[in-house]
């Protein structure tokens, strides 16, 4: 492993309540990626170290794709590797580029608060379907009747 991704993970921590989804997600069957710019040696370190690699279906990285993300490429790769149709797939990202990448290759896009990227919230708001402060919001209530009205209306 490389000094420069030894830093970034004593550095690097998840965002408040993704372990819990992954594992939510997990034991509901739903099928899972990590999809990320950064390179796939990143995902799969910081995923292992926190003990939740094995909950992903696949790990995807713009490295595998020929245009990086705001292009949809890395996005319709992972749901070629999962099986599933884009439209099917719902995203989190916290980057105006991951939300454009999302929304380009038909999936829904959850965005997510990150003290990176403040400046550029109400972008994210804005082109995204939904906006979180942190994945422990997916699984309150709010998040559940907004699936059964949805659910519902079909």
């Amino acid at each position: 492993m490389s000094v420069a991704i030894k830093t970034y993970l004593e550095k690097a921590t998840l965002k408040k309540g993704a372990d819990r989804l992954v594992r939510y997600l997990d034991d509901k069957g739903y099928k899972t990626a990590i999809v990320t710019s950064n390179d796939p040696q990143i995902a799969e370190a910081l995923s292992k170290s926190n003990n939740i690699r094995h909950l992903f279906d696949a790990i995807c990285s713009s490295n595998e794709v020929v245009k990086a993300k705001p292009e949809p490429d890395v996005y319709l790769h992972a749901a070629r590797k999962l099986g599933v149709q884009p439209k099917d797939c719902l995203t989190f990202e916290d980057t105006v580029s991951g939300i454009t990448s999302g929304k380009k290759a038909g999936m829904k896009v959850c965005a997510i608060f990150d003290t990176n990227s403040v400046s550029s919230d109400p972008t994210k708001k804005q082109l995204s379907d939904f906006y979180i402060n942190d994945f422990d919001e997916v699984l309150d209530n709010t998040y559940e009747i907004l699936h059964q009205v949805d659910t519902a209306q079909k």
